[in-house]
């Protein structure tokens, strides 16, 4: 942060807003054109209302002169309307287009952040930033355009009244400066509030999208209620600021409705102290009313703009500080085209800190067509390497790197799209159909292609959840063999596969012989046994390169290579020697070979069948969104109504009646004290007026005392109406606040209790627009729609209710109104509704999109394919634009039809007032039509209230769909719960046991039936794909389709809680899983267990040298994802927990796939020594490592096609186990 200060000191503190302004300032122009042509126009209305209550008094005028004053009303009306509706349109437009604008550019910045930008910047940030923060932007159009037209309302309002009130007027006024400073220190404690809300809201989201990445550990160590409480403890810190938040706003609210009133009072007092003489007519108090209503609009509307603004700057502020962040300098690489060198790395040094050097003084040339292996020990900076030549890493000097071509990349772990396996391969460019067989042939991809539903029509999970770990590796390898690049970046491609596999592929793709063979390669590898066919080798050791040069150099003399290479060797040789004791005779390996080419011919004629078929059964994972249909259903507003608690809500809506009451009760006090006042007076008098005024002159000698009296009252009422409104939105803060956390934390254990198939099928970005989009809707827009809502329909019913009492003749006109308003209302809710519903899907995949990015950043970048992934961010925000411009155009066309519905009702009143105006009294006919003047927007503002409500609480809808997703089965049950010391011996038995993914699909594992003997070490193994790790997932109870039992000593796994039975295994997964945090927090997330325990694990897990060397030790932060950590680091963090937790019976997931053999080595020794006495399981890729387990299951394709001890499998040389151990180089043919 220190550097970045620096940075934007240096750049004179460039300016968004301004940025912002000098691109949207022309349109900006026009709309405000537009909204004073609308607020001059408003101002007839007072005018017209003078003349028509003038009209009325004087019977003597003829009735057509009462029509003229009409239709000039209708005509003003009219015009408002269209220009009113003009100015939305325009208003929204700007503000979606400024969104999309910011939403496209923090996309973009993001695909380019620096490392020490990208550790300073969460994915929950970033997501954040695109979900809430550029929502400001779209909303504050409004707010601001209110900067300009709030004051010129205030200023024509104060004009009109200063020919009514004289210099009173202006005393009124002088009272309002007492609320400015009072908001203004509101405004400041509501910013300071919401931007600690925003960091809880992105620390909250950061942890979410943490949990669902690493959703499959979390369940397999039984971790969920642990999460849960982390997230329930941040979201609990975040509620607290939006109370402090909403207190805030309810005060500010309370000080400018005040302000209608109180300006109203004073200036009336003013008005009778300066003359004795000045009392109320007709004219004078509802041309007043009239004005003071036209006050209350811009005065109520302050405190929003100070609100909305408050949410601009803090949002412009989060957003600029991320634009300004650090990017990767794209000059610290050259492209110079150099005859025979492909890669030139001259005196470099590079770091994932500016400060902090990891790589040092690196020196080397890379000849094209070269094929480079770069080796070493786990954290020596081996992947730290490519990722430097790939401009991944700050370069910290002058030296040079240039890079001569194309580049593709094979990340350690890959990364996979939510997508078919035909799009991940072909990553978005155009499909070569021959090009594509022979890659996937090459990358021993038609096997799994024959076995997967529908082919490589297939579609994946995020991060390909549904794929084996080598499946993924090979798709990422297929993926850079497509795109036909110049130069390879491997890293560690072979991990993750079989011996058996590894070897074909490196002679297909990698080797002197392979696809790749004219290619340029730097290929980091831990399988030595490649490394005499590669030209050269690079070793390193604590980030410098300590030998280069190839094989037979670097085997003829001493160094660090040659004591590497030489402990490997032992390994192989003690594995070789250990075959060597039980094997017999080796002779007939082309059995095996014949076994293997007839098994292939019969793939072959699979595949075929495969990419010919249609789509089937299982081809696609991902479920569309669900978009409901129809009327909201009666369970979600129950659902709300009971988070809200049912009785506290008919309390606040009983409080708003109350003030909508006293707000009636001045209106008909100050009907009743203008007509008196004109019986009394015979003089012209001027004027007074807000909401309510009330005379009760009757004598000349009680004048003085009745007008001081009459104000009273009115000061009292209108005081009344605020504070009850008051205490109701405080009353109300509660109870949205009350929703929220349930609603929240429902669907938190809800999401939480799903299971494997939900998290397989349901995009990331989806769930996390639950937790952002539709939460936040149930703390600020449904809250504000509820409100809304009740204000206008109270104010309605109270304005129908004034007119119709009034001039009664109204309520003959007031049916076919009503009649034709339903209509209008019924034909655009139903539309609106599903709009809103379509509009809320389409926003998901953008998110997806969005997360989806973040993970294979640096994929993306060494493709060089931000372009192509920045079109298809824009053609997802053009789907959601489809659906805005829809739901925005159709708002229009209601506003347009309940305009003109509401100017119905204002002529009608004013018309009913003219022809009944002999007897009725110019007091009531002011209060009826000056009141229906307010009825158009109250009408408008209704219906508009009732759709976006309708549409916000789709947002609970959404919320409540998640609340019945299928769960996992129960986490515990105290009937079986089995003893404490369960299970004592680690016996396992599977029984006819069978396991699939979906109903729908085949079955992964078929008919397993075994016994494994206390403390006995299973080793697994079999071609990737052939059900080994689903041999795990049964055993956790992750899949829910099965038949047949496993029995854990005498216990039937599936009688017990999932909780118990996952606290009782251990398993150190494929994918190693690191949250972001401390170590100490990532081996003991709840403080379990002691620092010396700690410590004695991670020497153990030969990570205690490692951890000492950082400067805060167990407290050294790991960033998100681990990606602080390498590869093989993470692995052995994995394993440390394994050790803390030390259960009885151990499973490892092809576990040390990431490190070399050295520590692998020493990992088996320590499983070997810590494990003596429990049951071990072992997925294995070296076979070097389970040699002396007690027996071996080798899995075909869901069936044990061999189970039986090293020994005897290794003595027949047809055995499947034999050939595997041959192409591992364990035995000499």
């Amino acid at each position: 942060t220190d550097e970045l200060a620096v940075e934007i000191k240096s750049l004179g503190e460039p300016s968004l807003g301004l940025c912002m302004f000098k691109i949207y300032v022309f349109k900006f122009i026009g709309i405000i054109a537009i909204k004073c042509g609308h607020d001059l126009l408003n101002f007839a209305k007072p005018i017209l209302l003078d003349k028509l209550i003038t009209f009325v008094k004087e019977k003597d005028q003829k009735l057509i002169v009462g029509f003229f004053y009409i239709f000039l009303l209708s005509l003003s009306s009219l015009s408002q309307t269209l220009i009113i509706q003009h100015y939305y349109h325009g208003i929204f437009l700007v503000g979606n287009r400024m969104k999309i604008g910011l939403m496209t550019l923090i996309y973009k910045k993001s695909l380019k952040l620096s490392p020490s930008a990208r550790k300073s910047t969460t994915v929950g940030e970033m997501t954040n930033l695109i979900t809430t923060n550029t929502q400001t932007f779209e909303s504050c159009v409004y707010h601001l355009i209110g900067i300009i037209s709030t004051p010129l309302q205030i200023f024509i309002s104060t004009w009109m009244l200063y020919k009514y009130l004289g210099y009173a007027t202006f005393f009124g006024l002088a009272s309002m400066l007492i609320f400015i400073p009072l908001n203004a220190f509101f405004a400041k404690k509501s910013k300071l509030i919401r931007q600690v809300k925003y960091k809880l809201q992105d620390t909250r989201i950061k942890l979410m999208n943490e949990i669902l990445s690493g959703i499959r550990v979390i369940k397999f160590y039984g971790w969920e209620i642990s999460f849960e409480k982390m997230v329930k403890k941040v979201r609990s810190s975040e509620l607290m600021n939006l109370v402090k938040a909403a207190v805030l706003s309810t005060l500010s609210g309370f000080t400018w409705s005040c302000a209608p009133f109180v300006v109203a009072a004073v200036s009336f007092l003013a008005y009778i102290l300066i003359d004795e003489n000045n009392n109320l007519d007709p004219n004078t108090a509802f041309v007043s009313l009239t004005l003071f209503n036209m006050l209350r609009f811009p005065l109520n509307f302050i405190p929003y703009i100070i609100q909305g603004l408050v949410q601009l700057n803090v949002s412009l502020s989060r957003i600029r500080k991320f634009l300004l962040r650090d990017e990767i300098k794209e000059e610290d690489i050259s492209h110079k085209n150099q005859d025979e060198c492909a890669v030139k790395v001259d005196n470099v040094t590079f770091g994932w800190s500016k400060i902090q050097p990891l790589l040092n003084n690196l020196n080397f040339d890379v000849k094209k067509k070269e094929l480079i292996a770069i080796i070493g020990k786990v954290g020596s900076g081996k992947s730290s390497l490519l990722s430097g030549l790939l401009g991944e890493m700050h370069k910290l000097n002058d030296g040079e790197l240039n890079i001569n071509g194309s580049t593709a990349y094979v990340s350690q772990q890959a990364w996979i799209q939510n997508a078919t396996i035909k799009n991940n391969i072909l990553f978005n460019l155009p499909l070569i159909e021959d090009q594509y067989q022979q890659i996937i042939e090459a990358c021993c991809l038609l096997p799994d292609l024959a076995i997967l539903p529908s082919g490589d029509k297939t579609e994946i999970g995020e991060k390909g959840i549904n794929l084996s770990g080598g499946q993924k590796q090979r798709i990422s390898l297929a993926r850079s063999l497509y795109s036909n690049a110049d130069i390879y970046m491997l890293d560690d491609p072979l991990s993750a596969v079989d011996s058996h596999v590894g070897k074909q592929i490196f002679d297909k793709v990698i080797g002197p012989q392979g696809l790749l063979k004219n290619k340029t390669r730097l290929f980091v590898t831990n399988s030595l046994s490649f490394l005499a066919q590669c030209d050269r080798i690079i070793m390193l050791e604590n980030g410098s390169i300590v030998q280069i040069g190839d094989y037979q150099e670097l085997q003829s003399k001493p160094g660090k290579f040659l004591e590497f290479l030489k402990s490997f060797l032992d390994i192989k040789e003690a594995s070789q020697d250990y075959i060597k004791n039980f094997s017999e005779n080796n002779e007939k390996v082309e059995d095996s070979k014949q076994i293997e080419t007839n098994v292939d011919q019969v793939v072959s004629k699979r595949i075929e069948k495969t990419f010919g078929k249609k789509e089937k059964l299982g081809e696609k994972l991902i479920e569309k969104e669900k978009i409901q249909s129809g009327n909201v259903k009666l369970n979600v507003f129950l659902e709300y109504l009971k988070a809200c608690r049912l009785w506290l809500s008919f309390i606040f809506i009983f409080l708003y009646m109350l003030s909508t009451a006293s707000d009636m009760g001045s209106s008909y006090w100050l009907s009743n004290w203008s007509n008196e006042a004109s019986r009394n007076k015979n003089k012209l008098l001027e004027i007074y007026s807000n909401f309510s005024n009330y005379s009760n002159l009757t004598k000349e000698s009680t004048v003085d005392q009745s007008r001081f009296f009459r104000l009273g009252i009115y000061a009292l009422l209108g005081f009344s109406k605020s504070f009850i409104s008051f205490c109701a939105n405080i009353f109300f803060v509660g109870l949205y606040i009350k929703a929220s956390r349930t609603l929240h934390d429902k669907l938190l254990s809800s999401v939480m209790k799903g299971n494997l198939r939900f998290f397989e099928s349901t995009p990331i970005g989806r769930i996390v627009n639950r937790f952002t989009k539709d939460v936040e809707a149930t703390e600020d827009s449904i809250p504000y729609s509820i409100k809304s809502l009740l204000e206008c329909f109270l104010g309605l019913i109270s304005t129908v209710t004034i007119i119709s009492t009034s001039t009664p003749l109204f309520l003959i006109a007031l049916v076919p109104i009503t009649a034709f308003y339903i209509f209008v209302q019924r034909y655009f809710v139903p539309s609106n509704r599903q709009l809103k519903r379509m509009l809320s899907a389409s926003k998901s995949p953008i998110f997806s999109h969005f997360s989806e990015c973040q993970a294979g950043v640096s994929t993306i970048r060494a493709y060089n394919a931000q372009n192509r992934f920045i079109k298809i961010m824009q053609d997802n925000i053009d789907e959601y634009l489809a659906h805005y411009y829809c739901n925005t155009v159709s708002n229009r066309w209601l506003a347009l039809r309940l305009e003109i519905i509401g100017n119905i009702i204002t002529i009608t009143a004013a018309l009913f007032a003219i022809l009944d105006r002999t007897t009725l009294s110019a007091g009531l006919a002011g209060l009826s039509i000056s009141i229906s003047l307010t009825i158009s927007g109250n009408l408008n503002w209704f219906v508009r209230t009732l759709s976006e409500f309708e549409a916000n609480i789709t947002s609970v809808e959404r919320i409540i769909e998640y609340f019945e997703i299928k769960h996992e089965p129960e986490w515990s049950i105290d009937e079986t719960k089995p003893k404490s010391d369960w299970p004592k011996n680690g016996n396992i038995s599977f029984n006819n046991y069978s396991v699939k993914y979906r109903e729908e699909l085949d079955w992964v594992l078929k008919n397993l039936n075994i016994k494994i003997n206390p403390g006995e070490k299973i080793g697994i193994v079999g071609r990737t794909g052939a059900g080994k790790s689903s041999l795990t997932l049964g055993l956790f109870r992750m899949l829910e389709y099965y038949s047949g039992d496993i029995i854990i000593d005498d216990v039937d796994i599936e009688k017990i809680g999932l909780h118990v039975l996952r606290h009782k295994l251990t398993i150190i997964p494929q994918d190693s899983v690191i949250f972001s945090g401390t170590i100490r927090m990532n081996l003991d997330p709840f403080e379990k267990y002691s620092d010396e325990e700690i410590w004695n694990t991670l020497e153990l897990a030969h990570l205690k040298d490692f951890v000492m060397g950082l400067e805060k030790k167990l407290d050294h932060e790991c960033s998100e994802g681990g990606e602080n950590l390498s590869v093989g680091q993470r692995q052995l963090i994995c394993l440390a927990r394994a050790l803390l937790r030390k259960t009885k019976i151990l499973i490892l997931d092809e576990a040390t796939a990431s490190v070399d053999h050295n520590t692998d080595e020493l990992i088996q020794q320590t499983i070997r020594t810590q494990f003596s006495e429990c049951t071990v399981l072992t997925i294995a890729h070296r076979l070097n490592t389970i040699m002396d387990y007690s027996r071996i299951i080798v899995l075909d394709n869901g069936q044990i096609i061999e189970f039986d001890t090293p020994k005897n499998l290794l003595s027949n040389s047809k055995s499947t186990f034999y050939s595997m151990a041959q192409h591992a180089g364990l035995i000499h043919t």
